[in-house]
């Protein structure tokens, strides 16, 4: 997403007719050799690319363009074509001649600015879990990890509330297989972004060091949204008026539909935005590491005594058939031919394959006089 600094600072190359600067959602800022700064917001229409104008920049700020994306996307929701809308005001602008005429209007009686705040006042806190269903909780994977040493590692990702957080981080219980989790804590509405730092940092020192745990800066406009979300929803099954009222309901099934699109695109980075603390201590403070990065350079430092394997029939969930054969057949060479160089195989079959990856380039299965393994492989005699 955009910032106000890169709007600011953005400049299009002489060599280029224009620079699009992508934010979220469709909107973009245009950047044109001149220096002109102008907001698109693009969506799809009739099978096919069609764009709005939102404004030049700076007289319209990122926020303001924001605003009027969601305007727009609210509008689309609704059936309502935001580019004719904006044609029909200017012709009430400079025609208004018939307005005030007599006309049919389908209008509706149900207030759902109130249904909402009454929905919103009984809620108090938005539902975890259903943020979660929102969000894109896909496991971290330690990518140049598994690069370098042949073995896939991974670090789950969870949301948790800002209260309460202390107790979570003494008794978090990672799922099986995986390194660790990265955590990240959403504060109440009205939790200064500071504070919220500065809780989620001390509660990371009785951590355990695989469990890191951040809070986003956009944690005000997820915690928002998610209560706004989940209002408008209570409304729509709360309130059996809705159904004898098409010109309402329409209009709310938009309004949930705008909020959850804005919703998904606040969580889609804020696990990025995140300043991540592992056991006190801030493990990416410039944010400018992926997860992935993190992830392995984590994974490294509590595996660094493991060997590296290439092997796809061990580095897996569950053995496959002919991975349980080889390796029953290497146990059965190992006690048969334990004195012979390289346990005499000649060919290459499959458990002559996960000797030479598991035993002997690691250096585990040598000649007794030959020089000791190095400290990257510790081990000792075992047959």
């Amino acid at each position: 997403m955009l910032t106000d600094a890169q709007c600011r600072n953005a400049v299009c190359p002489t060599d280029k007719k224009r620079l699009r600067l992508s934010d979220s959602g469709g909107l973009y800022l245009e950047v044109s050799p001149s220096g002109s700064k102008r907001w698109f917001w693009k969506f799809r229409k009739a099978n096919s690319d069609s764009r709005l104008a939102l404004g030049s920049y700076p007289a319209v700020s990122l926020v303001a363009a924001r605003r009027a994306r969601d305007a727009a996307r609210l509008q689309r929701a609704e059936g309502t074509d935001p580019a004719q809308a904006r044609k029909l005001e200017k012709l009430k602008a400079v025609n208004p001649k018939h307005l005030g005429a007599w006309g049919i209007y389908a209008g509706s009686d149900f207030d759902i600015e109130s249904a909402v705040r009454q929905a919103r006042a009984e809620i108090g806190e938005p539902d975890l879990d259903r943020i979660s269903t929102l969000s894109d909780l896909q496991p971290v994977l330690a990518k140049r990890l598994y690069q370098e040493t042949g073995t896939m590692r991974w670090f789950n990702r969870a949301l948790a509330r800002l209260d309460g957080i202390e107790q979570l981080a003494e008794n978090y219980k990672h799922k099986p297989g995986s390194v660790g989790t990265f955590v990240m804590c959403l504060p109440s509405l009205g939790t200064r972004t500071k504070s919220a730092e500065h809780r989620v940092r001390h509660a990371s020192t009785a951590a355990s060091d695989t469990l890191l745990l951040g809070t986003p800066k956009n944690a005000e406009r997820i915690a928002e949204l998610s209560l706004e979300l989940a209002a408008a929803e209570r409304v729509s099954k709360t309130h059996p008026e809705l159904h004898g009222d098409p010109v309402a309901r329409r209009e709310l099934v938009g309004r949930i539909e705008t909020v959850r699109s804005s919703l998904e695109e606040e969580l889609v980075d804020a696990f990025s935005t995140c300043l991540w603390y592992r056991q006190g201590i801030s493990v990416n403070p410039k944010h400018d590491k992926p997860l992935t990065v993190l992830a392995s350079e984590i994974a490294r430092d509590v595996y660094r005594k493991t060997p590296p394997i290439f092997s796809e029939l061990i580095n897996r969930e569950e053995p496959s058939s002919n991975s349980v054969k080889a390796r029953k057949d290497l146990l059965y060479r190992m006690v048969s031919h334990t004195s012979q160089e390289r346990l005499g195989y000649e060919g290459f079959p499959a458990d002559a394959g996960l000797y030479f990856t598991i035993l002997n380039n690691p250096g585990l299965h040598r000649h007794a006089s030959s020089r000791p393994v190095g400290e990257s492989f510790p081990c000792r005699h075992c047959w």
